[in-house]
């Protein structure tokens, strides 16, 4: 996070505040589980299914409501002006198709790597899959594997699983759209079928409890500008 100075409070970036409701998403996973065994309790769920409630806190990181309620000029008190959140919630996509390459090529090269049956060339098999799925060129003689935390760090074979979570995640939130994003009862059910149930029930189960239905990536398509909104 932003850092204050001596004469300035902590002014966060609009990123570090959707970085913020991110990780408070995976806080009331946590806090608010009903599972008896801590196993089961909370993010114990399945790797793909984890960053399903963080993503989904994001959006409210960019909806009108929230950033007027949340938002205030540090000297004068004045939340952020109407005009400035219509250009931000305009450009959010902007070099979407880019960020969503970048996140198809880790996921490819995280899966290559644990399902090869012999142990490939790591640094070769980033070159080539960068050029093939992002059609990028890369520094020659450097090893940019090297900072691919994730797969060091417990999605190694499931890297793939922010993506599908996000889909998922626009799905969940599609439904607090419908009712309203402050709606309570939909926030207790959310609470109910997904929250408190941690990893006690299938992640499908719980998909199906809560939206009526299995997941659909339609909401998914139309928050990245794909599809037009109905």
């Amino acid at each position: 996070m932003n850092k204050p100075s001596a004469d300035t409070p902590s002014l966060l970036k609009h990123g570090e505040v959707e970085t913020l409701f991110h990780e408070f998403g995976h806080v009331l996973h946590n806090a608010l589980t009903k599972s008896k065994y801590s196993a089961f309790s909370g993010t114990s769920v399945s790797g793909d299914f984890v960053e399903v409630p963080s993503q989904m806190l994001e959006r409210w990181a960019w909806d009108p409501q929230v950033l007027k309620k949340i938002s205030k000029h540090y000297k004068t008190g004045e939340p952020l002006p109407d005009d400035l959140i219509t250009r931000m919630i305009a450009a959010k996509n902007f070099g979407a198709g880019g960020a969503y390459l970048r996140q198809n090529f880790f996921a490819q090269y995280d899966m290559t790597l644990h399902t090869a049956d012999k142990t490939p060339d790591s640094t070769k098999l980033y070159f080539d899959l960068t050029k093939k799925v992002r059609g990028l060129p890369l520094t020659k003689h450097t090893i940019p594997q090297a900072s691919f935390g994730h797969i060091m760090g417990g999605y190694d074979a499931g890297y793939y699983g922010y993506l599908w979570s996000e889909v998922i995640a626009e799905d969940f939130f599609s439904e607090f759209k419908k009712h309203g994003i402050f709606n309570p009862e939909t926030g207790l059910k959310f609470r109910r079928e997904v929250l408190e149930k941690g990893g006690t029930v299938e992640e499908e189960d719980m998909v199906r409890n809560f939206l009526g239905r299995p997941a659909e990536n339609g909401p998914f398509l139309q928050s990245i500008g794909l599809t037009k909104e109905n």
